[in-house]
């Protein structure tokens, strides 16, 4: 609970086996900086304290089992630029030491030093941010162990680079855990954005990853630097600090007097050399409303900063070793995110160091830019009521489970049903509806609606009405491709689904719980917590801008798309299954010469391409046909 502020900096740990924990942080405000990890059996672990910095690191395992990079406990924590490579942990400590580490704790994080919280438990993980780390050949690259708690750790994983090369012997999933749902269970609550890897499979679903076939590993010396699409801005940033070897033994590093077998040393040099370092601490993605936040410059030289979009402003241009800076940042006004950078560069004379602080601030949600047809505010012009239903889970006295609770805007009453027997020749039953009547024709965008928090996906189909309430009057609307709208798993959130239709009333059929597939029945039961409807707005965005010079082909495409745009207006594409499920998502910098995104990996179907540009945002549909 101590505030330590100890800087451990420019070391080299050779096979330092006695102790699983290589590095023990037992106190807050730490920092390691620049150092050298080679042939350790252990992990450099956050074990007690918060506000640790992990920063330029080198954890080179040379395929010893029982080596490791980072594990992770308590809170605030910055892992940024680390190199991790050939670390294997399988035959002893498995959960223990892999790529990264996290642990979900249940002990209370960030204790502070007057209070006499005296646990030796394990701190909850809380507000991490572990960004631009190169994992390389190392089994499992990122693990969840819940062997110490359950509490799922929170905070931001962005820009990382994972990378297997051909058939080496550590490949693994870039996502494990030491039981079959430890993701489940501690990795959902955390942000991933913009990670990339090659080489291997992901292991779960979560869009924060892309597989990038164009990267191109080059190997120099003993480390792989990358480059080609899908590399650009992702790993670590090393700067000028190159891994320290044995024969660096007694000339500047440890021991003047000994080299790296023990041997006598005649001519060294016992110079203490401190690295030249300049880090900076990260952001959250932040939310689209105008604000101020702080960072923190770590730094053994003097730097200059400087920001590079009009909507990013900061309060501190240059320094002299550690500083604090507030980042204020502009309302974003606009639905799709912006990225705005702000450059901390060495003054001239040094190693040169430059360190970018990349500032992703979320736009509005689609609910800004459409209507919300029932308010809950009693108004006349909330007009949407149930019309009817077929089973409501209600016994009088201890189920309460009434369909008209899905309009309450109480998201902790609920509607629930149960179905009848699976179909014959059929995975799921006939289905448990309700039916609601909107008032009038309503031009429909979007609705959304909560479940309960379940580890397995419920089952929906959405079907609509212009005319009146019979079976025969409804047409599907979702999904318009596959049998099934499959909700997210592990939340009480809004499940968002995105349609163009007309209709007065609105029929939503629950078919229970499936697997991860859609295609087993897991439980009979539906289950709403609240549903809204939402119609085009008068204020939502346009399609203003022609795509008559946008080129995007072929479609349909079996492997590749290509995007072609002379004026360079889009900024980003996102990829949608039909049932709203998001499955790539890329910016582009320049799109005046051909750009490529590889969708080989896809099934046969029809997919909803959206286009975020310059002022505009617009979609198509896209075919694959293999």
């Amino acid at each position: 609970m101590v505030n330590s502020n100890v800087t451990v900096s420019g070391n080299y740990f050779v096979q330092s086996d006695g102790e699983n924990e290589i590095i023990t942080n037992k106190s807050k405000g730490n920092k390691f900086i620049n150092n050298t990890f080679r042939r350790c059996r252990g992990s450099l672990v956050m074990r007690h304290g918060s506000y640790a910095t992990v920063e330029g690191n080198y954890f080179l395992g040379e395929d010893v089992d029982g080596t490791g990079g980072v594990r992770i406990t308590d809170s605030y924590h910055t892992i940024t630029n680390n190199y991790i490579q050939d670390c294997v942990t399988v035959q002893s400590q498995a959960k223990w030491n892999n790529g990264v580490t996290f642990l979900g704790g249940s002990e209370n994080e960030d204790a502070d030093c007057t209070k006499d919280d005296v646990s030796n438990g394990y701190q909850k993980t809380k507000n991490i941010t572990l960004s631009k780390n190169t994992i390389v050949n190392t089994n499992a690259p990122l693990f969840y162990n819940i062997d110490k708690g359950s509490t799922d750790p929170t905070g931001t994983v962005s820009n990382n680079l994972i990378y297997f090369a051909d058939g080496d012997a550590n490949l693994s999933d870039v996502i494990s855990g030491d039981t079959d749902t430890s993701y489940n269970n501690l990795g959902i609550a955390l942000t991933y954005i913009d990670n990339v890897y090659k080489g291997t499979n992901l292991g779960v679903t979560n869009a924060g990853f892309t597989e990038e076939t164009g990267i191109i590993a080059t190997l120099e010396g003993e480390i792989f630097t990358f480059s080609g699409a899908g590399s650009e801005n992702k790993g670590a940033d090393m700067g000028s600090y190159l891994p320290t070897k044995d024969s660096n033994v007694g000339y500047g590093v440890g021991a003047c007097f000994l080299d790296f077998s023990g041997a006598n040393i005649i001519n060294g040099d016992c110079t203490i050399q401190i690295s030249e370092s300049l880090t900076v601490s990260s952001l959250a993605n932040l939310t689209k409303d105008a604000g101020s936040y702080t960072i923190t410059v770590t730094a053994n030289v003097s730097w200059t900063a400087v920001s590079n979009d009009s909507w990013i402003s900061i309060d501190t241009n240059s320094g002299n070793g550690n500083a604090t800076v507030s980042v204020s940042v502009t309302e974003n006004d606009k639905t799709m995110h912006r990225t705005g950078t702000v450059t901390f560069t060495q003054v001239a004379g040094g190693n040169d160091i430059v360190r970018t602080l990349k500032i992703t601030q979320n736009g509005g949600d689609f609910t800004d830019i459409y209507d919300l047809i029932n308010t809950g505010t009693g108004l006349d012009i909330d007009k949407v009521k149930v019309h009817s239903f077929s089973k409501e889970e209600v016994n009088g006295a201890t189920k309460t489970n009434y369909a008209s609770n899905t309009l309450d805007k109480n998201n902790e009453t609920v509607w629930a049903a149960d179905d009848d027997s699976v179909l014959a020749n059929d995975y799921k039953g006939d289905g448990e509806y309700i039916v609601y009547d909107l008032g009038d024709i309503q031009n429909l965008r979007m609705i959304q609606f909560t479940t309960t928090n379940k580890s397995d996906a419920f089952g929906y189909q959405i079907w609509g009405s212009t005319t009146g309430t019979d079976t025969s009057d409804f047409l599907k609307l979702l999904p318009t491709q596959d049998d099934l709208i499959l909700t997210t798993t592990n939340t009480t959130g809004f499940n968002q689904l995105e349609l163009e239709a007309k209709a007065r009333y609105i029929k939503l059929i629950g078919f229970g719980r499936f697997n991860s597939t859609g295609d087993e029945r897991k439980s009979k039961w539906s289950t709403v917590g609240e549903i809204e409807f939402y119609r085009a707005s008068s204020l939502a965005i346009k399609s203003t801008k022609s795509l008559n010079e946008i080129r995007i082909y072929p479609n349909p495409t079996k492997d590749i798309i290509h995007f072609l745009d002379p004026k360079n207006s889009i900024k980003e594409i996102q990829l949608y299954t039909l049932n709203g499920r998001k499955i790539i998502k890329k910016q582009f910098l320049d799109v005046t010469t051909n750009s490529i995104v590889d969708i080989s990996f896809l099934e046969n179907g029809v997919y909803l391409l959206k286009i975020n540009g310059n002022n505009y945002t617009t979609s198509r549909k896209i075919i694959i046909s293999k």
